[in-house]
């Protein structure tokens, strides 16, 4: 039975089994034990350890902090972590329980779904392994094998859910290989359908945006045409389920709004450019536990044309709602936002106004209060 566990998906811990806490959590430890987990059958020479983890080190030296190195391991783990041999060493295979060894066994048994229970995120973690060029290089081919490994496992495990009419399934899924790799656009395509497939437009126009946000940040990088035309065709639907979809081709784009230019919403009092953004600009705006996104794939016109924004209400749900740019008002429920929260450029501001028939939501110029 094990008594040690090996996490390497998604980070790099060390510990016993049975025990919450971790005894290792990354650096050399941890990285010279996945090295070894890497090859379990494989007798790895101390010298070729010694050179991928302290390049930099002389061969004495390096040779040195190994030593010093297994016994740590061995004292604050156990004494049966490591096999030995004059010309090696490996890990113990009956003392540890390693979730990339369970990972696979789970793939060759065809159980689908516990192998993607195990896939926590990439091989070694998301940090950069601090140690040669080689055992980078290693690093990085075992990620790209088991990612394309666990890729084809969450495909087949929404395709058999949707085969099988299983919505939830397949979207509980797809938010799973989402979680474990967000910057995936082929994950963010899968839930996107899915959540199209249930006519939960809205929620998948929120997961495109959401990703082309993160994109530009983290990467400065944009989605590939395939996913803007998808995030479009939810932005549509969102607005009329029946509306037949038609991409807009790549010449077109969306007319400017100059700062002088007449607008219609300007003659009611209090509501002068009750326009939420400008044409093409997206607006995220929190307002109290209800988030509003105004969606890129939107085109703004001057003649009253309503753009779409997507509410999260408390609760998780969302509804579509329009914009109306000649009455500056909107039906949302439900939602409860304070008073006059201003959107990030400071232009624009959203706030509630009790009716008989519930709030309405209201979008007008912060200049106008």
């Amino acid at each position: 039975m094990a008594t040690l566990r090996l996490h390497t998906l998604g980070s790099l811990q060390a510990g016993r089994a049975g025990e919450e806490e971790a005894v290792f959590h990354g650096g050399k430890a941890c990285l010279l034990l996945a090295v070894l987990a890497v090859a379990p059958e494989e007798w790895v020479a101390r010298d070729h350890l010694a050179q991928l983890l302290w390049p930099s080190s002389s061969n004495s030296q390096s040779r040195h902090s190994l030593r010093q190195l297994l016994s740590t391991i061995r004292k604050s783990l156990s004494e049966e972590a490591f096999e030995e041999r004059p010309d090696g060493l490996r890990l113990e295979p009956s003392s540890w329980w390693i979730d990339c060894w369970e990972f696979e066994r789970a793939l060759e048994e065809t159980r689908w779904a516990d192998a993607a229970d195990i896939y926590l995120g990439p091989f070694g973690g998301r940090s950069e392994p601090n140690g040669s060029t080689e055992l980078r290089a290693l690093i990085d081919s075992i990620q790209a094998r088991l990612h394309a490994q666990a890729e084809d496992c969450f495909q087949g495990l929404i395709s058999q859910a949707m085969e099988d009419d299983d919505r939830w399934a397949a979207e509980s899924w797809a938010r799973r290989f989402v979680a474990v790799d967000p910057l995936n656009e082929q994950a963010r395509c899968l839930l996107i359908e899915t959540l199209g497939a249930s006519d939960r437009y809205s929620d998948a126009f929120a997961v495109a945006e959401e990703y082309r946000v993160l994109l530009e940040e983290l990467v400065g990088d944009v989605p590939s045409t395939e996913l803007r035309e998808l995030a479009d065709r939810m932005r549509v639907m969102a607005l009329d389920p029946r509306h037949e979809y038609e991409p807009a081709s790549p010449e077109q784009s969306p007319p400017a709004v100059e700062d002088d230019q007449e607008d219609p919403v300007a003659t009611r009092p209090g509501r002068s450019r009750g326009r939420w953004a400008g044409a093409g600009v997206v607006s995220t705006v929190a307002i109290g536990a209800v988030l509003l996104v105004a969606g890129p794939w939107s085109p703004l016109s001057d003649d009253g044309l309503p753009i779409l924004a997507t509410a999260l209400g408390p609760e998780g749900g969302s509804v579509p709602i329009r914009l109306d740019l000649n009455a500056s008002r909107a039906r949302a429920e439900p939602i409860e936002p304070p008073r006059g929260v201003t959107d990030p450029s400071g232009r624009y501001v959203a706030w509630s106004e009790p009716t008989a028939d519930g709030p309405d939501l209201v979008v007008g110029s912060a200049a106008d209060g």
